[in-house]
């Protein structure tokens, strides 16, 4: 099994034209999906929001609750 991960805008629209692409891009079976509200903001000015830190290019992922 291959997987990739991408990390996508919250909207729904977009959700499926993407998973299809990546999947014939990197010739995968599974695409994870990590979802945010404006996540080129989020990484562009290395902030916290809803889970996600990201900082000095590495991306961690927490439970937020």
């Amino acid at each position: 099994m291959r997987f990739c991960t991408v990390i996508n805008c919250i909207d729904g629209r977009i959700q499926l034209p993407v998973i299809e692409y990546l999947k014939i891009r990197f010739n995968v079976e599974y695409v994870d999906t990590i979802t945010e509200a404006g996540p080129n903001l989020i990484l562009s000015e290395n902030t916290v929001s809803a889970g996600v830190i990201y900082n000095t290019g590495t991306l961690f992922i927490y439970d937020a609750s």
